[in-house]
């Protein structure tokens, strides 16, 4: 798997889309450069206003929910709390 196939299934687990051709460049470049790991992406999505508009007023619990639900299934998940 390339760093590329990873920031894009974090993107889509994170924001349901795939990242587009100038973010998917920044944070590649910074992983394969060795300044950012892929859980420093995940980490600075947190703080984007993208993550803040999708999650706002969300309890944790439904943030995992729907983080796993956007990375592992197709159409709706038929267990809403897979990792009970």
């Amino acid at each position: 798997m390339t760093t590329a196939d990873d920031i894009q299934k974090i993107y889509i687990a994170y924001f349901n889309r795939p990242a587009d051709s100038a973010g998917l460049s920044f944070w590649k470049d910074k992983v394969d450069g060795g300044s950012a790991s892929l859980s420093d992406l995940t980490n600075a999505f947190s703080g984007t206003e993208e993550y803040r508009n999708l999650y706002s007023g969300t309890s944790n619990s439904a943030i995992v929910e729907k983080v796993y639900r956007h990375r592992r299934c197709v159409g709706p998940c038929q267990n809403t709390t897979p990792w009970s």
